[in-house]
């Protein structure tokens, strides 16, 4: 009857063996920087390994292979790409395939910092966007991980992440010049402004917006207004998060031509408490102003030991506080409404 229990045990702790053994799962994302060049000028495609298994991808037995599109030719590696990833297969000229190697480079589990494949791609023919394919897989033959066994076996437990892509758009520069593009935020709204020294005439500047920064959709178009140059403003509602904008900028020629990418985080309703003046002085106003609060809103006047020794009800908008009859020193006033959501400001009273 033990040995019963004990082949039992034992079968039970095999087969949970089995069950929990681990698997690598190596991922490829591509990005190119910038995703729009002038026609005969370079861009950077990055290529980043990830490995999101429960073990480590050993040297050796990973292969990346990247193809660019009619409108791209790779000419070279970046020399900040990663020396753990070599070059076996470079051909010339564009819708070619590049193929690399982790000759040296070991993928760990859940990398939170991987070093990227940098690789110089030069823009050759207008167009685009024209796409560029990449595909991660084990190396063909024995893997040194699992004692000589097949590489397949080594383990990918999420395909889908093996086959990105990312594109390439090239245009022709145009005569706008751009001096600034920046973006600030407006409660839910984006503010993108630009400004420019020379334009061509008939010039177009479309705001492009994107969740991510690599899918961008026109979202408004400005006329441009003097070939001398200008200022320029612009408002998206976005809403709550991030968001990115470039312009798009065209002219009666039909030439195009891209500005950087910014990006802008915005939160909508946010709620905001500004005081002034601080230090204050006895018999003069404390200025309250509130915005997004809700329901009935206060203000307690709260001294250093912890007493409330004013309160005044409060508006969203301008509000005065009466400050009289009060030591020196320093206070808080903490604004509060129905929601719970409260705010502490440090208060100096002087002379």
């Amino acid at each position: 009857m033990k040995k019963l229990i004990i082949a039992f045990i034992l079968t039970q702790i095999a087969i949970s063996g089995l069950i929990a053994q681990p698997t690598a799962d190596p991922n490829l994302d591509l990005n190119m920087v910038p995703p729009t060049v002038a026609l005969n000028t370079n861009s950077i495609m990055e290529a980043t390994v990830n490995n999101f298994g429960s073990r480590d991808i050993v040297a050796n037995s990973l292969i990346v292979q990247i193809t660019v599109g009619t409108n791209a030719e790779m000419i070279g590696l970046d020399p900040t790409s990663s020396s753990d990833w070599t070059l076996i297969s470079s051909p010339t000229g564009t819708s070619n395939t590049w193929r690399l190697q982790n000759t040296s480079g070991v993928v760990t589990q859940f990398d939170p910092f991987p070093i990227p494949i940098r690789i110089i791609v030069k823009g050759v023919a207008l167009g685009g966007p024209s796409l560029i394919n990449g595909n991660i897989a084990y190396k063909v033959g024995p893997n040194a991980l699992l004692g000589g066994a097949p590489s397949v076996s080594q383990g990918n437990t999420d395909a889908t992440n093996d086959n990105p892509t990312t594109s390439l758009t090239v245009v022709t520069v145009l005569a706008v010049s751009l001096t600034d593009v920046t973006s600030t935020a407006a409660d839910c709204s984006a503010k993108i402004n630009w400004s420019t020294v020379k334009e061509d005439a008939g010039s177009t500047f479309d705001v492009e917006y994107s969740p991510d920064g690599v899918r961008f959709v026109k979202v408004g178009t400005v006329a441009g207004r003097s070939t001398a140059g200008s200022n320029y403003e612009f408002s998206y509602s976005q809403g709550n998060g991030r968001g990115f904008y470039r312009l798009k900028i065209g002219s009666i020629n039909g030439g195009v031509s891209y500005s950087k990418v910014v990006n802008v985080t915005t939160r909508c309703n946010e709620k905001k408490v500004f005081i002034y003046p601080n230090p204050i002085q006895n018999l003069q106003d404390l200025h309250v102003n509130v915005t997004n609060f809700f329901g009935t809103v206060k203000g307690d006047l709260i001294n250093a030991a912890g007493q409330i020794i004013l309160t005044k009800k409060l508006v969203n908008g301008a509000n005065l506080v009466k400050i009289a009859n009060l030591a020196e020193g320093a206070y808080t006033f903490k604004v509060s409404d129905e929601a719970k959501e409260i705010q502490n400001f440090k208060i100096i009273v002087v002379k």
